[in-house]
């Protein structure tokens, strides 16, 4: 993450004070040679202190109350520190987003479901009562159960799992959702000229289609969402043992690194 000083930075001068010019063949010290350029470079500058100030600021007084960022991007990236911002620095606090994000996941999953399935036992519909949440910390810590309405601090490298409990059947029917189209978009005629569906849309089950109707909405600005199957932590009695896996959705945060 981001480093953070613990101070506010100094303003700091980028122009020289006085600068040697050379006027009819004699060097001379003056001190307002290309006045305009030095002003816009001393104010990008201050502004650059400001906004690093500002971000400091605003990161020690939600410490001091027991809320310290877990996530902190500088001008778009992860590792870069915020006395060194060129444009912006965003940062993300406490425990609410990654709650928020978890019920728009649920609801979409119950949505994508519902329009590519018939409800037989409803236990797949049941998000509440036949899915759950493991919170699977960063450095291969213990997983643990969590709930979307309870407090979780979420921090980089941290993950968050939905797990199909007493469906042993949800990951084969999510591959036979993507083999039937069910859940492919339709093209769509825009300015009398027919724009076909992205080819990645094409043939995927209730759990993309659950990831990629969130993928872009506010709640997901600081974070991933993405499907993935796994064999070593299958759920008990799962029918696709032979090759995926059980599918869950996964929620864990961005990063994005200097070059």
């Amino acid at each position: 993450m981001a480093a953070i000083p613990k101070t506010p930075l100094p303003y700091r001068f980028v122009v020289d004070r006085v600068r040697t010019v050379t006027l009819g063949g004699v060097k001379q010290n003056v001190a307002s040679y290309k006045l305009v350029l030095d002003i816009n470079s001393q104010s990008l500058a201050d502004v650059r202190t400001l906004i690093a100030n500002t971000t400091i600021e605003a990161a020690n007084d939600q410490t001091a109350l027991g809320n310290p960022p877990s996530l902190v991007e500088v001008d778009g990236k992860t590792n870069k520190d915020v006395d060194a911002v060129d444009r912006r620095t965003e940062m993300l606090f406490g425990v609410t987003l990654p709650q928020a994000a978890m019920r728009e996941i649920e609801v979409a999953l119950r949505s994508a479901i519902d329009r590519a399935t018939r409800p037989d036992t409803g236990r797949l519909h049941d998000i509440a009562g036949h899915w759950q949440w493991r919170f699977l910390p960063a450095g291969g810590g213990a997983p643990r159960v969590v709930s979307s309405t309870g407090d979780l601090v979420f921090n980089r490298g941290d993950r968050l799992v939905l797990v199909p409990i007493g469906v042993p059947h949800a990951t084969i029917a999510n591959r036979n959702v993507a083999r039937s189209g069910r859940l492919n978009p339709r093209a769509r005629v825009v300015k009398g000229r027919v724009r076909e569906v992205a080819r990645r849309l094409q043939n995927a089950g209730f759990l993309f289609h659950a990831a990629e109707a969130v993928r872009k909405r506010t709640a997901f600005k600081f974070f991933h969402v993405k499907v993935v199957f796994t064999r070593v932590h299958m759920v008990p009695g799962e029918v696709m043992t032979r090759k995926q896996g059980t599918g869950m959705i996964q929620l864990s945060a961005r990063v994005r690194r200097v070059g």
